[in-house]
């Protein structure tokens, strides 16, 4: 099991698999850029080289595309992924989205001012990801 528990060996397996052919299709079609945040903020585990797997699967009314990372510091999301309220109606349509997920996290280098205000923290939430052009914050609650 992962981590978190929410896929098997065999899921995560599949999902390296998977992980590897996207890999190798944004290359041979050069978009596939190797900019990377550096390691010494609280994002930087979301880099490229840090990607374990691509997930793409059925949940619930729809598909879902979910990625998952190797070294993850501790209370930091393992996985990152398209929105299971909201999922998509085709097997094909989630897997464009992890693709362009997966190219999001390697093309965007966190900016120094998000670091910056992340480090100061804000107590009302949690930690905040970058997404491509997005900010995503979520809250940690026991």
């Amino acid at each position: 099991m992962s981590q978190d528990d929410r896929y098997s060996d065999a899921e995560v397996h599949e999902g390296e698999l998977l992980l590897a052919r996207v890999l190798a299709d944004l290359a041979k079609r050069g978009k596939l850029a190797t900019a990377t945040p550096p390691m010494s903020h609280p994002l930087g585990y979301m880099r490229g080289d840090n990607i374990r797997a691509l997930i793409v699967q059925h949940r619930g009314h729809g598909w879902v595309a979910d990625v998952l990372f190797r070294e993850v510091p501790a209370h930091c999301p393992e996985t990152i992924g398209t929105a299971e309220a909201a999922p998509f109606r085709t097997r094909h349509s989630a897997m464009r989205a992890g693709k362009k997920l997966i190219r999001q996290i390697i093309e965007a280098p966190v900016p120094a001012e998000l670091v910056a205000w992340m480090i100061a923290g804000r107590p009302e939430c949690g930690p905040p990801m970058l997404i491509g052009d997005r900010v995503i914050f979520s809250d940690y609650r026991a």
